[in-house]
């Protein structure tokens, strides 16, 4: 279900949401759909998880307390596990973030954003090694995964790892594109 409309959202109605939820169970229902009614969580603690007053978004912790929800119903969903795992990295959660990545990855082997997003978080707690086996699994997955091929990410990456770019080349490797770097 879409979450509350609240009052002083730009753009929106308060209400907008009952009537949308309203259409879509008759779709949902009519198709066998299953509805996980996040409305009605969402309301329970909408002060406390809501980005700021007015706003239709939540924030991080709002993201995983509606991700709870919807894991107890789904628990092995990888794409939410995926998301899950994003949200928590923003909480600066990483090892449960993997955590999650590790159930997407296992429930859905083919979530190439569940490995990418394992990568970035191996990254970011500078287990290189680890991240590049998973680089190179979304690049096994979908050899033309845009994230992973383009200079900028490599460069990134690269400066994370304290080096930065010399030279870029191009590469038929399973990186896809080559960068030559020097320690800073």
């Amino acid at each position: 279900e879409t979450t509350p409309v609240p009052k002083f959202e730009e753009g929106r109605k308060v209400g907008d949401a009952i009537k949308y939820n309203l259409i879509a169970e008759k779709i949902m229902v009519k198709n066998g759909v299953s509805i996980n009614n996040l409305h009605a969580h969402a309301l329970l603690k909408l002060p406390e998880i809501q980005k700021k007053k007015g706003d239709v978004h939540f924030t991080p912790s709002g993201y995983e307390y509606l991700a709870e929800k919807v894991a107890k119903e789904y628990p092995d969903h990888a794409r939410l596990h995926t998301w899950w795992g994003i949200s928590l990295v923003k909480l600066k959660k990483t090892q449960e973030a993997i955590n999650h990545f590790v159930v997407a990855a296992k429930n859905d082997p083919t979530d190439e954003k569940a490995h990418l997003y394992w990568g970035l978080t191996l990254a970011m707690d500078k287990n290189f090694e680890e991240a590049i086996a998973h680089y190179r699994t979304v690049l096994e997955i979908n050899p033309e995964h845009i994230h992973v091929f383009t200079k900028d990410s490599l460069k990134n990456l690269g400066e994370v790892c304290g080096f930065k770019p010399v030279e870029y080349a191009q590469g038929y490797n399973i990186m896809g594109l080559v960068v030559v770097f020097e320690r800073d």
